[in-house]
């Protein structure tokens, strides 16, 4: 019965459509063209509902349906204003006024058209999932990652899925770069994530299966936070919008003690939608590191400190997710949601010292072992309310989180001399303990309002934010005295440190649609306050800047399969709080790392032209960008006459990079996907500030291959991924090449119900991290390796009634989804 229901509803806007005219007689003809696709997969509508109307009695002229790639034409037309609606079921109706079609041109093309879910699709009880998703899909202001249909993210976590994307690396340290630039902002569900606690901590007690896909905007309007020099990624996690009872039990096990489970719920009726998700992660591995440092003194002498440290790793991790989201009428919704995430984090690592002079003699050699746990624990609470105009004409909404978290270090720290027949000098003995517990708090509120004036196609919208943060940190350190058995303070290392900031924001956007041509200019205004505090040392540091970031971006469709793209926007990356902390990390005293309370923000113009070319089986994209960067947050090591180094933080004059990325996914049949990103940039580091010269220049590339296939009626698949990057030029040196091959597999049993999958992660176990650095003469090379090569067994059981049909859109997941 509902079979027929459906057809009915496509259909009733056409029953006195073949009783009118086309079009005049003697009337050049003229046809109407466009693309509708989904808004949150991008994925292409087909049977939508496209109908022509006459702009002064609204009366129906004609229309039509889109075909499997979205695609519209009707026609012929007169000469006249038009107003065009596209409806479909489980979508709001979107109305356009295309204003005067003039008969200059013989076909007018309108571009890609964008349709949102509506509420509307909870009533569709018995709709079974079909079809699939691209694991890509290309815009011109937007990429959209679907992650489920990538099973080389099986038994990951939303690290390993970033590394997935094309133009993203994800380096040992969990740091994200996007483009080859590393100050990139991630947003979960569109907004920055308040959790407490580091960006790779995070990311680690996200589970793959938790994330419904990722969003990539590399120059994204002033509507959003200006931090992130290269771009915005935004992590949307799944949330249910389809009434009944769905869920989603996973459990993964690989080579090397690796464990994970994983259980989803969600119920909805049309007025309430619970949710809750939790997660468990178990993993054991192994760091090691070896590097070289050569240092020469002010009378010639050089000296070379060669170290090497095996060493283990051990992770725990807890994550639960819960919410709920209430319906106060038909466009009004309340929601509110809790994330509770708890780690343990286990390292042990026996360093080997050997120091010799200029003919290889030994002039010292001693042993370090470290043992260093730590825990931590974040909460975040999210409260929200939405307003969604009728008929799609806007929406107004409010947001408010806060989120605290603790982390609590420790270390314990041996230190021994050995004789030259390596056995250990109990004269040269040192033996340290080290505690260290951080507490962050952060509280956002924002609110947003958009405005459709569809009879000029015309949208506004404005917003404000206010983001407060407080930390503070208490270390302390002390010695055994060996003479005594005695402990005592070791003050060099003992320190307390608080940081504050408050950023206050607000944004004006103004767009509109003239026939082919798309515009949208912006300003965001911002006053912001970071204050380190070095209470230990009774020093209060001000770093107050007022700003307006500008965006400005312009849309062009050539055709129905092409369009280009101009942007353009002036962003910010401000230091964190670790970057201002000056007390220095002495768990290793040959390789400190402190910050620079006196740092200054980065300001960043970024200029990217783009194009996409839209074929049946295959869409390419190309971009060229430009980045001007001026005072150049810049990570360096600084070298001692004692052989020890320090990484620190430093303003330098400016960079500039210039760039090319392209993108390309090829289908040639439809059990056969491939999709290859390539992406070049050269960039100057110019710097005259200090006494060290930071100046450097050099090309650097990144390739990133998948290639899947489906068989057994599409109930299995294999997969290959290819990752390369080529040596990476930093102000002090250089990163050495990179490069992995992962393989999966995977295998649909019951109806999709039961799902078995394989995976193989850095088949020839290349993937680490190189460095060669180099400052006055003096020179490190380094190289870390951990546990990148195992083997996953992953099984996951779905249940559930009622899902979308892929035909219909794809579920918009967390709805954190964002656009130009």
């Amino acid at each position: 019965m509902k079979k027929y229901i459906l057809l009915l509803l496509i259909f009733v806007p056409f029953l006195g459509i073949s009783q009118l005219s086309p079009g005049a007689k003697g009337v050049k003809s003229i046809t109407l063209t466009g693309q509708v696709l989904d808004s949150s997969s991008l994925q292409k509508l087909e049977f939508v509902s496209v109908v022509l109307l006459n702009v002064e009695d609204s009366s129906i002229v004609t229309g039509g349906l889109t075909d499997s790639s979205g695609n519209f034409s009707i026609g012929p037309l007169a000469p006249q204003a038009y107003l065009l609606r596209l409806s479909f079921i489980g979508y709001n109706t979107k109305w356009l006024n295309l204003g005067f079609v003039s008969d200059d041109e013989r076909e007018k093309n309108i571009g890609k058209i964008a349709l949102n879910l509506s509420s509307a699709v909870q009533e569709l009880g018995e709709v079974k999932a079909v079809g699939q998703l691209d694991v890509l899909k290309i815009g011109i202001d937007k990429r959209t990652y679907n992650v489920g249909e990538d099973i080389n993210n099986q038994g990951g976590s939303a690290t390993d899925v970033l590394n997935n994307v094309p133009s993203i690396e994800v380096d040992q340290d969990g740091n994200i770069s996007l483009r080859g630039d590393g100050n990139v902002l991630v947003l979960i569900d569109g907004r920055p994530s308040t959790m407490a606690g580091s960006t790779e901590s995070i990311l680690r007690s996200i589970p793959s299966s938790s994330i419904e896909r990722i969003e990539v905007v590399t120059n994204p309007s002033a509507k959003y936070d200006p931090d992130g020099t290269s771009g915005i990624i935004n992590i949307v996690l799944k949330k249910n919008k389809l009434r009944g009872i769905n869920g989603e039990v996973s459990a993964t096990a690989a080579t090397g003690n690796l464990y994970q489970g994983s259980a989803g719920l969600s119920i909805r009726n049309n007025k309430l939608n619970i949710y809750g998700n939790y997660s468990y992660n178990y993993t054991e591995g192994f760091r090691d590191f070896n590097g070289i440092t050569t240092i020469a003194d002010s009378n010639g002498n050089v000296t070379t400190l060669t170290q090497s440290r095996p060493g283990t790793d051990l992770r725990k991790n807890n994550t639960t997710r819960f919410g709920f989201d209430y319906s106060l009428s038909e466009n009004k919704t309340i929601g509110i949601s809790t994330t509770l995430n708890t780690s343990e984090h286990f390292r042990f690592g026996n360093l080997t010292n050997v120091l010799t002079n200029e003919n290889d003699d030994i002039l010292r050699q001693w042993n370090r072992r470290m043992t260093d746990p730590s825990k931590d624990k974040n909460n975040d609470y999210n409260l929200f309310y939405q307003w969604k105009f009728k008929e799609d004409l806007g929406e107004f909404s409010a947001n408010f989180r806060f989120s605290d978290g603790q982390e609590n270090r420790s270390g314990t720290y041996v230190e021994r001399s050995e004789i030259s027949n390596g056995e250990p000098d109990d004269s040269d003995f040192l033996q340290q303990r080290l505690s260290n517990d951080e507490n962050n708090q952060v509280t956002t509120g924002q609110v947003d309002y958009s405005k459709v004036f569809s009879k000029r196609a015309i949208r506004i919208e404005a917003g404000a934010k206010q983001i407060i943060r407080n930390q503070n940190n208490l270390s302390y350190s002390e010695r055994l005295q060996n003479s005594t058995n005695e402990w005592n303070p070791d003050t060099l290392a003992n320190f307390s440190y608080e940081y504050h900031e408050s950023i206050t924001s607000t944004y004006f956007i103004l767009g509109q649609a003239l026939g082919k041509l798309k515009y949208q200019v912006g300003v965001r205004p911002e006053y912001a306050v970071q204050n380190p505090v070095l209470e230990s040392k009774n020093i209060s540091i001000n770093n107050t800047y007022f700003n307006f970031f500008p965006s400005a971006h312009i849309r062009y469709n050539q055709s129905k399969e092409k369009e280009w793209g101009l942007s353009y926007s002036r962003r910010i990356n401000r230091a964190s709080s670790h970057q201002l902390n000056p007390f220095s990390d002495y768990s290793d005293p040959n390789n400190l790392r402190t910050g620079n309370p006196y740092l200054q923000p980065e300001y960043i113009n970024s200029l990217d032209l783009s194009y996409v070319l839209d074929k049946n089986k295959w869409t390419f994209s190309g971009s060229a960008f430009y980045r001007l960067t001026t005072g150049v947050i810049q990570r360096f090591k600084v070298f001692f006459p004692n052989n020890t180094s320090a990484v620190t933080y430093q303003n330098i004059d400016q960079s500039n990079s210039f760039g090319t990325e392209f993108i390309i996914n090829y289908k040639p049949t439809k059990n056969f996907r491939n999709n290859i990103s390539i992406n070049t940039d050269r960039i100057v580091y110019l710097d005259r500030t200090g006494e060290s010269t930071f100046t450097n220049s050099g090309y650097n590339f990144a390739v990133k291959y998948s290639g899947s296939i489906d068989f057994w009626k599409k109930t299995a698949s294999f997969q290959m991924n290819i990752r390369y990057n080529s040596p990476r030029i930093t102000a002090q040196g250089t990163v050495l090449p990179r490069s992995a091959v992962d393989l999966s597999a995977q295998k649909k049993l019951k109806d999709g119900n039961w799902v078995i999958g394989a995976r193989v992660s850095d088949v020839f176990n290349t993937q680490g991290f190189q460095y060669d650095l180099s400052q006055n003469g003096n020179r490190q090379t380094g190289n870390y390796k951990w546990q990148t090569r195992r083997a996953y067994l992953t099984v996951t059981y779905r249940f559930g009634k009622y899902e979308v049909s892929k035909k219909s859109g794809n579920s918009e997941g967390g709805g954190g989804g964002f656009d130009f």
